[in-house]
């Protein structure tokens, strides 16, 4: 198994015309992931296992209708997602 602790990016595209599915567990380690781009690709698990350094999201493609409400935005700076199906940002009111 590969040390996934130091990893501070991650790029994942899939051609448009596939998807693939992660467990939210694979993000688990990398604790220092701050740059994040999935195109086509479908999470499922808790949100919350992805890494609370994230700065930058481009996530193309992404098929929720909302935000999941365990996925930490605080450290956002910038959340792009372009051609996905997302009708409001959060299922709460965010004071």
């Amino acid at each position: 198994m590969q040390e996934t602790i130091n990893v501070e990016g991650l790029f994942f595209k899939v051609p448009r015309t596939g998807r693939v599915r992660f467990c939210t567990d694979s993000f688990m380690e990398m604790k220092q992931l701050k740059l994040l781009q999935l195109d086509c690709v479908d999470l499922a698990g808790d949100y919350g296992c992805i890494s609370k350094q994230l700065r930058w999201v481009s996530w193309q493609g992404f098929t929720l209708n909302c935000i999941p409400d365990d996925f930490y935005q605080e450290n956002l700076v910038a959340l792009d997602l372009k051609h996905s199906k997302i009708k409001q940002v959060w299922n709460e009111t965010m004071v």
